[in-house]
């Protein structure tokens, strides 16, 4: 089992907690559902706090994911680097270091090659944002007195129904399922005291970015925010499937009587 490192004096280093505490902060600003919209299964979140949202799901998905890792890793996640932003995960083990910035974009296509990366035939500058949190990182590494280490960055893709790599991406682009197995075929580069010595110096307080006050019991309230979500799609899907019965009965009924129209009309 993997020993994980957090940030130490601080709240962070849990994965998704930016997030996660950003999601309830704007939930608080929201107005309640009326007991009709929860009855019609209208979801708690807003459309335009669900990137947020999706976010967080995806960040969590991928700090479970990253729990597989064997001994020897070291992980720190929602590292603070300015207001409303961070690092959504933070790698040092036998591979070298790495910075992981998760895209959630569920059932779409993904096609990348250079500096190009497509979501369902948009393109978005994910590449461009992953290579600046890499060179933001080797700065952090400078101040705490760490030198002359390299730093990959990488985009986790959460969710996508495919991937399609026409050329190699100017950084790694990896399906979140098969991160592990990925990081776990890479060379050794790194000793164990080095990895060690890393993860201790990018811990210490002071290191990252102040960020916003916290929020009492963020993860209990996105716990019970992602209950009322699934709730909500539950309900709306048994409207869904009721429609689609009640239509079918209508058409069947509407069969039979235009078939009773022609039988009568033939004298049968």
């Amino acid at each position: 089992m993997m020993t994980a490192t957090s940030t130490s004096a601080t709240r962070h280093g849990l994965p998704a907690q930016l997030l996660i505490e950003e999601v309830v902060r704007r939930q608080e600003r929201q107005q309640p559902r009326t007991r009709l919209e929860r009855m019609l299964g209208r979801s708690p979140i807003g459309e335009k706090d669900l990137a947020w949202y999706r976010g967080a799901k995806g960040e969590l998905l991928v700090g479970e994911l990253l729990e597989r890792l064997p001994e020897g890793w070291r992980v720190l996640h929602s590292l603070p680097i300015g207001h409303a932003a961070d690092l959504d995960h933070v790698l040092i083990g036998p591979a070298g270091v790495f910075v992981l910035n998760t895209k959630h974009h569920a059932g779409k296509r993904v096609w990348t090659a250079g500096n190009a990366l497509l979501v369902n035939g948009i393109r978005h500058a994910y590449i461009e944002k992953a290579q600046r949190e890499g060179v933001r990182l080797i700065g952090t590494m400078a101040g705490t007195g760490a030198f002359g280490i390299d730093v990959t960055p990488v985009i986790v893709l959460v969710g996508v129904a495919s991937l399609t790599v026409r050329e190699e991406p100017k950084v790694p682009v990896v399906r979140a399922e098969r991160l592990v197995r990925w990081l776990r075929s890479l060379p050794r580069v790194l000793e164990q005291d080095v990895v060690d010595e890393l993860a201790r110096r990018l811990s210490k307080e002071g290191v990252w970015a102040e960020s916003a006050d916290p929020v009492p019991d963020a993860r209990v309230r996105f716990a019970e925010l992602d209950g009322e979500v699934d709730r909500a799609r539950l309900v709306r899907g048994a409207w869904a499937a009721g429609l689609a019965v009640g239509t079918a009965g209508v058409g069947m009924l509407l069969g039979n009587l235009a078939l009773t129209g022609i039988t009568a009309a033939l004298g049968g």
